[in-house]
């Protein structure tokens, strides 16, 4: 529930706002040296930058290929204070091996100013920092609640190269 409602900008599913995301072929997506650092590309399009992280730039690509993602979503850009994939219009479950995941409760997740700014937290655990965007910290709660997220997963850690969610 909550405000907006039908008729909004959002489209099916029920979102309140129109999701940002790029479409791409999992089947193509390769990790490449391109340009003096390890990027994650499909054709000529490149999603993710590692670097000079092969193993991390290797593991992303092996991850988007076994969970099939096809869209790469954000909120907020340029620099997206939250990023996060779907696979035919949704958030897939399951797992990959290695799969460094932080849980949390869907149900619980809100948008909170806590130390001076906005983060999605369970109780007092926070998963994302979106500084002074309140509107953006909402949008990650909302979605939190509609794909059912209950894990934000990390390639790379401390200062993830990649960031993806799993639902329920």
């Amino acid at each position: 529930g909550g405000p907006g409602g039908p008729g909004g900008p959002g489209g099916p599913g029920g979102l309140s706002f129109a999701e940002d995301c790029i479409n791409f072929n999992w089947s193509q997506v390769q990790a490449r040296f391109v340009g003096g650092e390890w990027k994650v590309v499909q054709g000529n399009m490149w999603m993710l930058s590692f670097g000079p992280r092969a193993s991390e730039a290797q593991r992303a690509a092996r991850l988007i290929r076994h969970y099939r993602f096809d869209q790469q979503c954000f909120i907020g850009r340029p620099g997206p204070s939250m990023e996060y994939w779907k696979r035919s219009g949704d958030v897939p479950s399951g797992n990959y091996p290695g799969d460094d995941c932080v849980s949390n409760n869907p149900n619980t997740t809100r948008a909170r100013y806590v130390g001076g700014e906005w983060k999605l937290v369970d109780g007092n655990h926070w998963m994302v920092s979106f500084g002074a965007k309140q509107a953006e910290a909402r949008k990650g709660e909302e979605l939190v609640r509609h794909y059912r997220l209950n894990r934000q997963c990390f390639v790379g850690r401390p200062n993830a190269s990649m960031t993806y969610w799993l639902a329920q």
